[in-house]
């Protein structure tokens, strides 16, 4: 969960603080956000297994996003943004919370290897004032 998330240029790649790969996150570290603000998501997902034809990964990515246990909303990741990953990929999202009531609020990403047939699902708990 993140502040904020920016696309550095290629002359800020690699400096400073919190700089990963081609990006700058904000971490959240109270997992409490403005209603009127976004939350930033940043997920990095690792040993995804290969097709030995094409040599790209089948991965599923799905949000759900929950207030206790009522479902507020459920989502995708498209295909073709998968197209360029490897065994490892990097999620970045940057999610509005106008809409959102205050109150505490859940988001499960559930990740489906396509290939192995393997699911995870972290949580992250957050709350919206």
């Amino acid at each position: 969960m993140a502040d904020d998330i920016q696309k550095l240029s290629l002359k800020q790649v690699a400096a400073g603080q919190f700089v990963i790969g081609g990006s700058k996150v904000y971490p959240n570290l109270k997992d409490s956000f403005e209603r009127n603000k976004t939350m930033g998501i940043y997920f990095q997902i690792y040993n995804l297994v290969l097709d030995e034809n094409t040599h790209k990964p089948s991965a599923t990515i799905e949000y759900v996003l929950k207030k206790g246990d009522r479902e507020i909303s459920r989502f995708q990741e498209e295909q073709d943004k998968l197209a360029g990953a490897s065994q490892q990929m990097t999620l970045e999202k940057l999610y509005p919370l106008n809409s959102l009531e205050p109150g505490r609020y859940s988001l499960v990403v559930n990740v489906t290897d396509n290939l192995s047939k393997r699911t995870i699902s972290p949580v992250a708990r957050f709350e919206v004032r």
